[in-house]
């Protein structure tokens, strides 16, 4: 799985296809299988040809888990307030996360993954935000173009922030 962003897009290339998130939170997937993408921007579980999506409703957005190859991606985009403990339960593991910092405070959105503890954090936004964000992670970051990943790479101590 590879993962990249160009401005506010961010796409998710997998072996069966790529799954792309816009900068409105609306997640399309285009398999090999497939001629037209298949778009997704309300809460439910959708699946296309092994690529699993699921969409939950967090306060007044929508927020997905994207599964495929065996890892678990959560795109929680410009996040405008905390999430419910009981969704945060539900989520499960998580492998990546990617979140807009810039509507809720860095000291909220590193509590808030903090709770969630997934592998790499992908965070994206406001250069200062992102910035500071950084320096509050005392591992700092990678600058990375895309985000290789496979299961047996996802850190099981420490959370990585890779800025992309």
């Amino acid at each position: 799985m590879d993962i990249t962003r160009a401005k506010e897009e961010w796409k998710i290339k997998i072996k069966k296809g790529l799954v792309v998130v816009d900068g409105e939170g609306k997640v399309k997937i285009g398999s090999s299988g497939r001629e037209e993408s298949f778009a997704i921007s309300e809460p439910g579980e959708y699946e296309i040809e092994g690529i699993s999506v699921f969409g939950y409703a967090a306060n007044e957005q929508t927020i997905f888990v994207i599964q495929a190859e065996a890892l678990r991606v959560l795109y929680l985009g410009n996040l405008k307030a905390k999430l419910e403990e009981k969704l945060i339960e539900e989520l499960d593991t998580i492998d990546a996360v990617i979140v807009k910092i810039d509507q809720l405070g860095v000291k909220e959105v590193g509590d808030l993954l903090g709770q969630i503890e997934p592998g790499y954090i992908l965070p994206y936004g406001e250069t200062t935000k992102i910035d500071e964000f950084v320096k509050s992670f005392e591992h700092g970051s990678k600058p990375m173009e895309k985000l290789s990943l496979t299961k047996t790479m996802i850190p099981e101590e420490a959370t990585e922030v890779v800025v992309v």
